[in-house]
């Protein structure tokens, strides 16, 4: 009886005094009630706590990635926050919390990007193999057996070289192997090879790739048909089978002239990148998960 008197009567009013710390549950409480009443900016700031006080806060980031989509004035405000909260965090957290835009496909080829960023001191071949076969069946394009069979070969290409060269070295060839795993979950995958391959090229690089692949949680997630013109179709089949990343300003162009007015996808067009295959516009108009 006491406890509910405290529950229901006590602790409701010391809230509001400010005389004790709300939990998370108390702030996404409060969040939910402004958005009940239209209070947008209210509802942001109390997710916004919530998730500060516990970080991986499930409840709390689904309620503030829907409310951005749904409003998108309001997203262009909080982007900043977001990034400056990505700015803290290592490139595993960064995997963490973009989790809920993650695909099978889109994990690996996160994993073969980052190999592909230091491809030139993969000195072995069967290395190399392994990376280029980790694409394809990221794409479908190779079946398990045959995968199985290029892990065989990368994995001892990597004890051949525990011997021969340095461990940075070493940590190359093992995540070349890692990526092309069947047996292992490709969000593991991703983040074994995020982690050996953050000494060779840094955290703000990785971040970025991530970035490139994911967007932002409340990125849109949905092309609008009219965009789809034969020509935008086009040019984002070319940038993704050629790897033609300088081609994606002149693809921000077409899809401006489709009626495209998305500032999140032209930015990223236009931007200086690192874009890597699978980035998550060129993926968008090609209907790729």
């Amino acid at each position: 009886m006491l406890w509910l008197v405290w529950r229901l009567a006590v602790r409701p009013v010391l809230l509001s005094l400010g005389k004790i710390q709300p939990t998370p549950a108390d702030l996404v409480i409060r969040g939910w009630n402004a958005e009940r009443n239209g209070h947008w900016k209210e509802a942001l700031f109390a997710y916004d706590g919530a998730i500060q006080i516990q970080r991986w806060d499930d409840d709390a980031e689904t309620r503030r990635v829907a409310l951005l989509q749904r409003r998108p004035d309001l997203a262009r405000e909080a982007e900043p926050t977001e990034r400056e909260r990505l700015a803290k965090l290592d490139p595993g957290e960064i995997l963490h919390y973009l989790r809920r835009k993650t695909t099978d496909r889109k994990l690996r080829l996160v994993a073969v990007a980052c190999l592909n960023r230091v491809s030139h001191l993969l000195t072995d071949e069967r290395s190399r193999t392994a990376v280029e076969a980790a694409e394809k069946f990221a794409d479908g394009m190779l079946s398990p057996i045959e995968a199985q069979a290029i892990w065989t070969a990368a994995v001892v290409a990597a004890g051949e070289r525990a011997a021969a060269e340095p461990d940075a070295i070493f940590d190359i060839h093992m995540a070349a192997a890692q990526a092309i795993s069947v047996w292992e979950y490709p969000y593991y995958v991703a983040a074994d090879v995020l982690r050996l391959m953050q000494p060779l090229f840094g955290r703000d690089d990785q971040a970025n790739l991530l970035l490139c692949v994911f967007g932002l949680p409340h990125y849109t997630s949905q092309a609008n048909p009219e965009w789809l013109t034969s020509t935008v179709v086009a040019l984002a089949r070319g940038v993704y089978e050629d790897r033609g990343f300088d081609r994606l300003p002149i693809l921000a162009d077409a899809l401006q002239d489709a009626g495209c007015e998305n500032e999140d996808i032209l930015t990223h067009c236009r931007g200086e990148g690192p874009h890597v295959r699978g980035c998550w516009v060129v993926d968008l108009l090609l209907g790729k998960e």
